[in-house]
């Protein structure tokens, strides 16, 4: 049954994802910690610009074109058919994004002023940025080829690996940041130089650690067409759309710190720390949910399965639902605390960022549900091979999001950025959930209504009882070490935890039925 082998997946996923989360949230509060908001505006900057590439060219578009066409493969052709297929895509991949990386070296100075605008008045700041753009950029390279293995160890139902690599790359920036960056230069403008030498270190561990699961898959390198695979037309022409569609969130980021940019400094750094908060439980659980829905529907989709896909991605979506509103009602309500634990100290303290930086995550925990719906709904539509649908939509949000960015920035500042990204969010979804309707029919939004509404009662009891327990402790632990921090955050987000669990099970919501029977078959 579709619900029970997403839930059982997923849960995996979520697990190795969390070990991932938990080191990149430590990774940046040694970075926020150590180096000064212009050097972390800096370098996030510059990360932010390969990072989207990651995305148009990796974990999204690529994925979103592979992973349907192997599934085929896997299904109505040989296994050494596969490899060859996997092999060409591999040496066209390494190319394509050898290139990529050599013109964003070159052309690092006007790439940054073109997305960067703001940056040019702050020469220092500005040539930091071009700096550790050039080193960044060879990034694409080892995270595409990333992507690459995902797809296909996901397609052959493994997904633990490639959730844990990213551990490894966080560690790697750990390690760059406190072992290599002391002793990189003597200046902090010099030592940022050490955190881009992690990331590509990172990167190149992430790519080694696929291999041995491949091997262990049966994988063989079968160089036979290389270059004039029949498929590569088909997946190019399935990648080239899903480009926007799949990274318009990544896309609506970038456009973000554009505006940011023109902000007073340190906002570019606000937005960054409040994201990496968003993203937790996106990237822990609702990525984790999509990635094992995603080879799923293909493989319905491939076998003319359309009530199945359709079922398949009802429950993904009301699984989805079922953790980030009350994650979104969880950062609201305990944001500033949360912040104050992971990063609040040494520079990031110094400059008084974490009033800031709660600002944005309010309006940013706002469009929450969006996202985590869209990351569902969009692969539904990869999943039957349509690409271009998801490309007019995110037109539409990436408008929506640049016209909302401008109109908001000045009465709300970076916080207006935020709440842009959110409203183009909901946009995204209401446009995907429409327009996949009429393509395959009735999606069963109702039972996605009725879920919805047990899940926000759940959250309203879960909010009062986190609040009221914050409020307690908060009178009891005071001060600012790491000690009275935790308390303060821990207590009040098990209660939280602890209702919202009861009031789902009062309630009846159908998605803890699962999940709770997924932990209970892992313990035996």
């Amino acid at each position: 049954m579709a619900p029970m082998r997403i839930a059982r997946s997923a849960s995996a996923v979520g697990l190795a994802t969390l070990v991932s989360r938990v080191l990149g949230l430590a990774r940046d509060m040694i970075i926020l910690k150590v180096f000064p908001p212009m050097l972390t505006d800096a370098f996030y900057a510059a990360f932010r610009l390969p990072s989207t590439l990651r995305y148009l060219m990796g974990e999204g578009a690529l994925s979103a074109a592979f992973i349907p066409v192997f599934s085929d493969y896997l299904r109505n052709r040989t296994r050494r058919e596969a490899w060859e297929l996997v092999a060409s895509v591999a040496v066209v991949l390494t190319a394509v994004t050898s290139f990529i990386a050599l013109l964003g070296i070159l052309f690092a100075p006007w790439i940054v002023r073109a997305a960067l605008w703001g940056f040019a008045a702050d020469a220092e700041k500005f040539q930091i940025t071009v700096e550790l753009t050039r080193w960044l950029f060879p990034y694409l390279i080892f995270v595409s080829l990333v992507a690459l293995c995902m797809g296909v160890l996901n397609s052959l139902r493994h997904f633990a690996m490639p959730s844990l690599s990213q551990a490894a790359f966080n560690a790697m920036v750990i390690f760059s940041a406190l072992c290599i960056a002391p002793r990189w230069g003597a200046r902090p403008q010099e030592r940022i130089v050490a955190l881009a030498l992690g990331v590509l270190f990172g990167g190149a561990v992430q790519v080694g650690m696929q291999i041995p699961a491949l091997r262990r898959k049966g994988f063989i390198l079968v160089f036979g067409r290389v270059w004039t695979h029949p498929e590569l037309r088909r997946i190019a022409r399935l990648m080239l759309p899903a480009t926007a569609g799949l990274a318009v969130y990544h896309v609506n980021l970038l456009v973000d710190n554009l505006v940011a940019s023109f902000l007073p400094q340190g906002s570019v750094t606000y937005l960054y720390a409040a994201t990496r908060l968003i993203q937790f439980p996106m990237g822990t659980f609702v990525i984790g949910i999509s990635t094992v829905a995603f080879p799923l529907m293909a493989g319905y989709a491939v076998a003319g399965e359309v009530e199945k896909l359709k079922e398949a991605m009802n429950y993904a979506l009301r699984l989805a639902l079922f953790i980030v509103v009350p994650a979104a009602a969880g950062l609201v309500v305990l944001g500033r605390p949360i912040i104050g634990l992971l990063y609040d100290r040494g520079e990031f303290l110094a400059a008084g960022s974490a009033g800031p930086t709660y600002w944005a995550l309010i309006f940013y925990s706002l469009g929450l549900f969006a996202v985590g719906g869209v990351a569902v709904v969009v692969r539904c539509f990869y999943s039957i091979e349509d690409t271009r649908t998801p490309v007019r939509v995110a037109c539409a949000a990436v408008a929506v999001n640049i016209v909302l960015d401008f109109a908001l920035m000045m009465p709300l500042k970076h916080g207006g950025i935020a709440l842009a990204t959110s409203i183009s969010s909901c946009v995204n979804l209401s446009l995907l959930l429409w327009l996949l309707r009429k393509r395959v029919g009735a999606l069963g939004l109702r039972r996605v209504g009725v879920s919805l509404a047990k899940i926000a009662a759940a959250t309203a009891a879960m909010a009062a009882a986190s609040w009221a327990a914050h409020r307690g402790v908060a009178a009891v632990a005071e001060g600012g070490g790491i000690g009275p921090q935790a308390f303060r955050v821990f207590v009040p987000l098990a209660a939280g935890v602890a209702v919202y669990l009861a009031a789902a099970r009062a309630a009846g919501a159908p998605e803890l039925g699962e999940l709770l029977h997924e932990f209970r078959r892992r313990g035996h």
